[in-house]
């Protein structure tokens, strides 16, 4: 996952998910499980999932957030 700047687009912080679960995360971004290769921007929906299923914590005021390719089993 990738945090920017809104107003700087300037890269913050780069984080990977601990045993991420491919089908929960397609399932999540609305994306076939075989389909699911890009970058997908994180909103309100799934920054509260993420929130919850890893830990993290978003600032979605200031910072965009995008959940990038990631290899999922």
């Amino acid at each position: 996952m990738t945090e920017l700047d809104k107003a700087t687009e300037e890269l913050l912080s780069e984080v990977q998910l601990e045993n991420p679960d491919g089908a929960e995360l397609a399932q999540l971004f609305n994306e076939p499980l075989n389909n699911f290769v890009n970058s997908y921007p994180i909103g309100t929906k799934e920054a509260e999932a993420l929130a919850i299923r890893y830990g993290l914590k978003f600032d979605l005021i200031k910072n965009n957030y995008f959940l990038g390719r990631c290899h999922v089993d």
